[in-house]
């Protein structure tokens, strides 16, 4: 797209010129839109006044991120400006001017990903962006599609609504609802396009316009007949799937200039929810849906004669808190999962027609007690328990500590050693592998007590929340669920704020699944942190399929039952979709493709007769670091990362106890992890009693 569509540079019509004055128009959303307009002309009845592009609504929910010196680089002054709106917000502050007569939106370009930078700010990974943001990726990402990207853009939507209502710009707003072309004017396939991709691409786009819709009406609404929706060949951009015919555009002109007369009055903000489906007020009514409690769930009936066209969404409360929530389906019966929390508990179901913007009725089941759920009990752990909120601090005292969010299931930190006072000694952060022999035990799981006793040291021991969910789950990774599908980062916010309330610094350790957890948590913290970790997984995907089908069949049981995981065989063929899985729930699953941070140091421990570790988890990940193993070698140290080989037994199997524990106190001592790992090789390393129990 060239320079001379840039907004600042787009001439208004003189209203004298022309019997009426025209519409001024603002496009939010990509070339889609802004191909309705041409250059402006005398007497045009639509004259395009502002352009947003490269920018997902998703965006909006962060605050503005500050651009980097890389930016300048852009060559194309339209996109180096579409690149700085992004980072700006400049939507939101458009928005509150108001100064349009039409704001039309569109979805195409919410195909980008988001980049989570280094610094913490968020902002769409645009091909222009990413031409020059710089490799190895500086930061991590999320994906598009993903449970987090969706929950912010619902976020970012509600930012938006609440911009607009602002200038009183509500009724203002139009969707332009375009859909990836599958074929082009000849009913070829397009060109470069897979089916399942812009399959993929479609059920999303569907998805979000119905949350547009159910925000703005119906009528704000411009719908094509897929005769429109089709590739053009000789489109003046090129070959894509969402460069069209000329008659998508001429509609586009024809459908907004129809809809000033139209479109209907539209609810106010405060009758808006971009992640709530609840409109205004109903008179709640009672006994018309049934609740049923069993060990494994929640199931809620709606009982009696079912109309066509209606669909229902549901909630478990507890009190005013929503803890689980599924959103409308056709579907009269659903089951939620068992809380973690005793309580009064309830669930209200919500009725409406189908695409309606709000609903018509409301049931509540009667309120039912609900003791400690078999599956978790915090008790045996310790007598304290603590609860917090999502962004409350965790105390620095012995005890459990509990921190709830939106959803069924909670997570977990055991605290040990935090003597009152304590400050500047390093806090040991200890992460589990797998429950190789649960016998019904309950959750949470918390690993490294025995470890923190023999250091001396205090321990922070993390449980992974989605082993609370169900008893076949073994391990986990500490990667996330559709409750927590950024559970690395939570992690380590909160051990940010214990390592800055004890001025102390972090000592993470974790072998096999939990040493994932370790190296994935480093990510993402801000503190003076080293890591040590033996025989980890690098790529989860990698590991045996059956322990991770159930994994994501446990922690995505939606997307699982989307894309047929509980039909398919756990075979090594598998792996490919279960990788996808993770993808589009959003959680992080591949290490390779994270930039390394330096200031983080890491002591990757790996026994050199553990194969399938070696082969699918170490050179993967090394050679994503420009390293490779050569034959023979011992020792690898890079950029904050040092690789040890050595001996511990046969397989997979892990340092002693006693070798863990020298290793602790050497790194809490400063030592350099270099010159511990070659005092490893050297055989200073205690070998102790050789075992493969978690610590």
């Amino acid at each position: 797209m060239t320079d001379s569509l840039v907004a600042s540079d787009l001439r208004r019509v003189d209203p004298k010129a022309a019997c009426a004055p025209p519409l001024r128009i603002f496009v939010a959303g990509s070339c889609v839109s802004r191909d309705a307009f041409g250059e402006p002309q005398a007497g045009d009845a639509l004259v395009l006044t502002s352009y947003l592009a490269r920018s997902s609504l998703a965006t909006l929910a962060c605050a503005p991120a500050s651009p980097t010196p890389n930016i300048a680089k852009i060559a194309s002054l339209f996109q180096r400006r579409m690149v700085k709106a992004d980072h700006a917000r400049q939507l939101l502050a458009l928005a509150r001017a108001g100064e349009f007569d039409l704001l039309l939106l569109d979805l195409i370009d919410e195909r980008f990903h988001l980049l989570r930078r280094e610094d913490g700010a968020i902002v769409t990974y645009s091909n222009e962006y990413a031409a020059v943001a710089g490799r190895p990726l500086c930061g991590t990402w999320i994906r598009s599609g993903s449970a987090e990207h969706v929950h912010m853009w619902r976020v970012g939507l509600q930012r938006l609504i609440e911009a607009l209502d602002e200038s009183g710009s509500l009724a203002k707003v139009r969707i332009n609802c375009v859909y990836w072309a599958a074929r082009d004017v000849d009913g070829k396939p397009t060109h470069g396009f897979s089916p399942e991709v812009t399959e993929a691409a479609n059920a999303f786009l569907a998805e979000r316009y119905r949350d547009l819709e159910a925000a703005f009406g119906e009528s704000a609404c411009l719908r094509y007949p897929p005769s429109a929706l089709v590739s053009d060949p000789h489109h003046r951009w090129g070959v894509s799937a969402f460069h069209y015919v000329p008659a998508l555009y001429e509609e586009t002109r024809r459908r907004l200039i129809e809809s000033m007369t139209s479109h209907s009055s539209v609810p106010q903000a405060s009758q808006l929810t971009a992640s709530c489906p609840t409109g205004a007020a109903i008179a709640p009514r009672t006994r018309q849906v049934e609740l049923a409690v069993s060990d494994c769930g929640l199931t809620a009936s709606i009982k009696g004669p079912n109309a066509p066209g209606l669909e229902y969404a549901f909630y478990l409360m507890r009190g005013p808190q929503r803890v689980a929530a599924t959103w409308y389906s056709p579907r009269t019966t659903v089951t939620l999962p068992y809380p973690s929390i005793p309580g009064t508990y309830e669930i209200t179901a919500f009725e409406r027609q189908r695409r309606a913007p709000k609903p018509t009725r409301k049931y509540r089941t009667l309120p039912v007690q609900l003791p400690d759920p078999a599956c978790y009990a915090a008790q045996r752990w310790s007598d304290h328990i603590e609860l917090y909120d999502r962004d409350r601090s965790l105390l620095a005292v012995d005890g459990v500590h509990r921190v709830l969010d939106d959803g069924p299931s909670s997570l977990d930190f055991l605290l040990r050693g935090f003597t009152p006072g304590l400050t500047r000694k390093p806090l040991l952060v200890c992460f589990g592998g797998a429950i190789v022999h649960r016998r019904g035990m309950a959750g949470p799981f918390f690993h490294g007590l025995s470890l923190g006793r023999a250091c001396g040291l205090p321990v922070v021991c993390v449980a992974d929340p989605t082993l609370t969910r169900s008893a076949d789950v073994a391990l986990a990774w500490y990667a996330g669920n559709d409750q927590w599908p950024t559970l690395y980062r939570e992690i380590a916010r909160h051990l940010d704020q214990l390592a800055e309330a004890t001025k102390s610094s972090l000592v993470l350790v974790g072998g096999s699944g939990g040493g994932f957890a370790a190296l994935s948590v480093l990510i993402g913290l801000n503190s003076v942190a080293r890591a040590i970790v033996w025989n980890p997984q690098t790529m989860i995907a990698r590991y045996h399929p059956l322990s991770v089908q159930r994994y994501v069949m446990c922690a995505f049981p939606e997307i699982a039952r989307k894309m047929g995981l509980g039909r398919r065989p756990a075979d090594h063929a598998s792996r490919e979709m279960l990788a996808e899985c993770m993808e589009r729930a959003g959680v992080l699953h591949d290490l390779t493709r994270v930039m390394p941070i330096s200031r983080a140091k890491t002591l990757y421990l790996q026994n050199e007769s553990d194969t399938h570790h070696i082969e699918g988890h170490l050179k993967p990940f090394l050679a994503s670091r420009g390293l490779s193993l050569e034959v023979g070698q011992r020792v690898i140290s890079s950029d904050g990362l040092t690789v040890c080989l050595g001996n511990w037994g046969s397989g997979h199997a892990r340092p002693s106890p006693q070798a863990v524990a020298w290793l602790v106190n050497q790194v809490a001592l400063g030592r350099d992890n270099e010159a511990v790992a070659h005092s490893i090789v050297d055989g200073e390393m205690p070998q102790g009693h050789q075992t493969t129990a978690i610590i």
